[in-house]
């Protein structure tokens, strides 16, 4: 039988602080964290400083890691640290799946933008939406370069910047969809006027995550409604085009992949501990989406193949 669950241990506030002469509660003395008396303060070796790593964070990462070890040795519940669950640090690494499958997510909006001067491209030259689709995969590349940043090392700026990239990618989504559902030419008046609209809302979102209050909950809701709303303009499209007709064969793919991209973010509700300390819903999340990403894609490919056979039939 398991022990009773014991109370989370969390480290000192001096460990945090990591103060002058470098009591840290038993990690003073750790080879890792060594006195540089040209900078007259602790550091890490150049290999983890890079990354981001200070003495604080080395203490707080070892602080942590030790207690969740015991923890699984006396096969007592995981527990969170500072908000987060241990994770296996690898070559300075905090969450090394969720940094690769981040990495995973962001070629297909690279591969999208490298081919997009080519005939058989997703937005080929001429396509009335290709300034929307560009825009759409450069805010992917942003958002997926962010997210990589943040679990490569988490920290003020790169939380912030994921976020607010995240929400970004979502609003040209909604751009995207809004041109392509509408058949709205992205550069025509009507087009630049969604676009700077959505620009408003996400500067005004920015705003208020960074000067008023950063709120995680309000952010995920924000994050949902947009998804919803993107979904359902997407089905609907869907449902007119007769979704399996002749008049566009592929029209299916789009909610379907819409919907699934957002269903898989119901992974996050899971949140258990990690799995061999690398593996948490997160990055399960994270590795789900990278397929239906590409078939996003082999969507939007076949639409422009069809715009390009209908504007041929046209000039004949």
């Amino acid at each position: 039988e398991a022990p009773a669950e014991a109370e989370p241990m969390v480290c000192p506030d001096h460990c945090a602080r990591i103060p002058r002469m470098g009591s840290c509660s038993g990690f003073n003395s750790r080879p890792e964290c060594v006195w540089d008396s040209t900078a007259d303060a602790r550091t890490v070796p150049w290999s983890r400083a890079v990354m981001g790593w200070t003495c604080a964070g080395d203490c707080k990462y070892e602080c942590a890691r030790e207690d969740a070890q015991q923890r699984q040795a006396r096969s007592i519940k995981a527990v969170q640290y500072h908000g987060k669950w241990s994770f296996l640090r690898v070559a300075g690494i905090e969450e090394l799946v969720s940094a690769t499958a981040s990495v995973g997510n962001a070629l297909p909006h690279l591969l999208a933008l490298q081919s997009a001067a080519t005939r058989d491209a997703y937005a080929p030259p001429g396509f009335p939406q290709r300034e929307v689709m560009l825009a759409y995969s450069v805010s992917g590349v942003n958002a997926w370069v962010w997210s990589t940043a943040l679990h490569t090392k988490e920290s003020w700026a790169t939380e912030r910047l994921d976020y607010h990239s995240a929400a970004l990618m979502l609003l040209v989504s909604l751009w995207a969809c809004a041109c392509l559902t509408l058949d709205i030419p992205s550069a025509s008046a009507a087009g630049r006027v969604v676009a700077v609209a959505l620009a408003c809302v996400w500067l005004a979102w920015v705003a208020l995550m960074n000067w008023v209050r950063f709120d995680y909950g309000l952010n995920m809701t924000a994050s949902v409604v947009v998804a919803a709303i993107t979904n359902l303009m997407w089905c609907v499209w869907a449902a007119r085009q007769g979704c399996c007709s002749a008049r566009h064969p592929t029209a299916w793919k789009a909610p379907a992949a819409a919907m699934l991209l957002s269903a898989m973010a119901m992974l996050e509700l899971l949140d258990f501990a990690p799995i061999g300390d690398l593996v948490d819903a997160h990055a399960m999340w994270h590795l789900a989406t990278i397929p239906l990403c590409f078939a996003w894609y082999s969507f939007l490919r076949d639409h422009a193949a069809l715009w390009r056979r209908r504007a041929k039939l046209a000039d004949d």
